[in-house]
């Protein structure tokens, strides 16, 4: 009675529930990790009692997560600065004449003078 996409729902969220309860990133994230991708996921195969195919899911998940929080990051501090005012209090002497120069212009050629 199920729909089938629903069905399929579950049983992905189970398939990351079992990844995250058999491997916690707590747990891994003390582990004194070794520099090659091979031997991680043998690590974590062996401590955690797991198939390489499951500590290969494991560490694919992590690294996802990893990279989507740095573009999380970038997209943030990219918007951040868009939206950053300028603080006048730290132009220059010259950079303010400018301005006021260029905004008298501007209220000449407007017809404000």
């Amino acid at each position: 009675m199920m729909p089938n996409a629903f069905r399929e729902l579950q049983e992905a969220q189970t398939k990351n529930f079992q990844l995250y309860a058999t491997m916690p990133f707590s747990m891994i994230s003390n582990l004194a990790l070794p520099n090659y991708e091979a031997e991680i996921i043998a690590l974590l195969s062996d401590r955690f009692k797991v198939t390489i195919y499951m500590a290969t899911l494991r560490l694919e998940q992590i690294k996802r997560r990893v990279f989507q929080s740095k573009m999380d990051d970038n997209i943030r501090s990219f918007e951040e600065m868009k939206t950053r005012k300028a603080d006048p209090s730290n132009w220059s002497a010259e950079t303010k004449l400018l301005l006021q120069t260029a905004v008298e212009r501007k209220l000449v050629k407007e017809g404000a003078f």
